[in-house]
């Protein structure tokens, strides 16, 4: 079998989450370069790939140090190949450590001003960073590559919720609803809502969220604060109950 069939496969393997099965045709792919001796100068790209996605599969299944093991191998044979670097950035970004995360991912945007992905985190880490304009600069370019990014008019609408710019913020969720009909985004422009004291279109946002995914706790719960601000505690009661259910 050849080398590029283990790690198109490997990576196929990523795609539908079997993990364990992408670890084992990295490591054939790996051992046979090593076992036929090939130089790595004329096999570095693809080498570069393979340890980059041996990081994505460790990643995704929770073994960090391997995968910034892999992420910084792969870094090492081919210091062109921005992928790696993401994968280091989006490493350090789940630490905590966001100062290194924004270096490495200012790393991947040199080589591909056009990755969506980075100015996304980056919009996240500037949002806790509480450095607003940063992030909405990097959630706005993000939609100028992918107009589609629902999660830049996500991020973008945090920030105009965090700034109490509440009529920026719902348009920028319903953008983010009308591109991904997600509970979480429900949840927000119901917390919009909320602020405004516009509890019955609250509680329209979360029946919807509800609706769409109804093991979700927090969405009764913060539906029976909107019915106790409203005067119905029976439905409120209900709905405390139900949270407490679900735990």
């Amino acid at each position: 079998m050849f080398v590029d069939s283990y790690v198109n496969r490997g990576s196929c393997y990523i795609g539908v989450q079997k993990y364990e099965l992408a670890l084992k045709d990295f490591d054939k792919a790996i051992k046979l370069i090593e076992d036929t001796k090939l130089k790595v100068s004329t096999t570095s790209n693809l080498l570069s790939k393979i340890y980059n996605d041996r990081g994505i599969a460790y990643q995704e299944m929770g073994d960090l140090q391997k995968a910034f093991n892999d992420y910084s191998k792969a870094v090492e044979i081919d210091p062109q190949s921005y992928n790696p670097y993401a994968g280091v950035a989006s490493l350090y970004m789940i630490s905590g450590n966001y100062d290194k995360a924004i270096e490495y991912y200012n790393v991947v945007l040199k080589m591909n001003p056009n990755h969506q992905q980075a100015y996304d985190n980056l919009s996240k880490m500037y949002f806790e960073l509480e450095d607003y304009d940063k992030s909405l600069d990097a959630s706005t370019k993000a939609i100028n590559i992918n107009p589609n990014d629902f999660e830049a008019y996500n991020n973008r609408a945090n920030v105009y919720l965090k700034r109490q710019d509440f009529e920026k913020a719902l348009i920028e969720y319903n953008k983010a609803a009308q591109i991904n009909n997600n509970y979480v985004i429900y949840g927000n422009i119901a917390l919009v809502y909320i602020q405004m004291q516009k509890y019955n279109e609250a509680i329209e946002s979360l029946n919807k969220a509800i609706e769409l995914n109804p093991n979700d706790s927090w969405s009764y719960q913060t539906r029976g604060q909107c019915y106790h601000q409203l005067g119905d505690n029976t439905q409120a009661q209900a709905d405390f109950a139900k949270a407490a259910a679900l735990g």
